[in-house]
């Protein structure tokens, strides 16, 4: 290479390396960077919600506090629907029960008898064949025969319109209620988000009873409680 090609070169690398000192020569990528982000997730009620109020049969229309959804505030209930004596097969009464879905999606619902207790507390003459009749040595009732001829029959439906039912359930023996579907469930319509209804429960001394076994449940005391529960969609 001769002198002044050599002096070309030198001239051009030192022009490079001040016009990259320069800033001239920008950077192939580059990042620009905006502020913090900040989102927080709203409290909201579980996924299943289940309020109860006491209702009052009244053919036509169950009292409880529907007419205000707000009104349902109660995840218990020390209310029961029904307290008689029942005097033969046949006797059936009826009993109701309101419920809400306070929660954001659609829930079905399932009844069952909890807590079932069924009570020997007397012996009636006719009844003295039973040798587990009345109380034992200690004083204490001996287990009963009643409960297993009572029925219950539960159905969903309007409050204000009792005759508009949402859902129409089989009838079952009271000591053998578990998970009964009553609102929802596989081929229903499930309960919506902030919607309420009324269960409309019978209870029954089966009239299929016979007088032999009538007279061994006599003098029995059965106690049960009704348990609702909700499983979202």
């Amino acid at each position: 290479m001769g002198r002044q090609s050599l002096r070309i070169v030198i001239v051009l690398g030192i022009l490079v390396t001040i016009v990259g000192g320069t800033g001239i020569f920008a950077n192939i990528t580059d990042r620009a960077t905006a502020g913090p982000n900040d989102i927080q997730s709203a409290a909201r009620s579980g996924e299943a919600d289940l309020k109860i109020e006491p209702g009052n049969w009244n053919q036509l229309n169950v009292d409880c506090p529907v007419a205000d959804l707000s009104g349902f505030v109660h995840d218990d209930t020390d209310v029961g629907q029904f307290a008689f004596t029942a005097s033969n097969p046949g006797d059936s009464y009826d009993g109701a029960v309101c419920i809400k879905n306070a929660a954001l999606a659609p829930v079905d619902i399932t009844a069952t008898v909890i807590d079932l207790a069924d009570l020997d507390v007397a012996c009636g003459g006719s009844e003295l064949p039973d040798l587990t009749c009345g109380l034992d040595g200690t004083g204490a009732p001996q287990a009963g025969e009643l409960a297993a001829h009572l029925t219950i029959d539960m159905d969903a439906v309007d409050c204000f319109n009792t005759a508009t039912v949402y859902q129409d359930n089989p009838t079952q023996r009271l000591d053998e209620y578990t998970a009964v579907p009553l609102y929802g469930g596989a081929g229903e319509t499930p309960l919506s988000a902030n919607n309420a209804f009324c269960a409309h429960i019978v209870l029954a001394y089966d009239a299929a009873t016979t007088d032999a076994e009538a007279l061994v449940a006599q003098s029995d005391k059965v106690t049960w409680r009704f348990a609702f529960d909700g499983a979202a969609r």
